[in-house]
């Protein structure tokens, strides 16, 4: 197993052990090519997660229309599940074809993340009934 796909791997694993940590059912892909490596479920929302790992400060991530499509097609949220060498797992919800990853800018835990989504989902329900 060559270092790429172990840190790849790990960071997926990882991501996995976190949603389902939260209450999320999970599933991973293995060895995925495609648009989405972590599929997540949790009352009747759907999240699809494009994993990616870097050693690099600051990093590009381009090509994400394929993940915006499939999500829009399915109703999900997409979303970039992302660590730095030994940092926390990162999340940010996906808008655009491309994205800029710095281990300097604020970025926001995925456990951070969860939680914020399920406070609107709380505030949302209130605002319904």
């Amino acid at each position: 197993m060559n270092k790429n796909y172990r840190a790849g791997y790990n960071l997926e694993y990882r991501t996995k052990k976190l949603l389902a940590k939260n209450d999320w059912l999970v599933i991973r892909s293995p060895a995925s090519k495609g648009e989405t490596d972590v599929f997540a479920t949790k009352n009747g929302e759907n999240l699809f997660i494009q994993c990616k790992k870097t050693g690099k400060e600051k990093t590009y991530i381009r090509d994400l229309e394929p993940l915006l499509k499939i999500a829009r097609k399915y109703k999900a949220v997409p979303v970039l599940a992302y660590a730095f060498e030994r940092t926390p797992i990162y999340a940010k919800e996906i808008t655009k074809n491309k994205e800029t990853l710095d281990r300097k800018a604020k970025n926001t835990t995925l456990e951070k993340y969860l939680k914020i989504r399920e406070l609107n989902e709380k505030f949302d329900d209130m605002l319904i009934s």
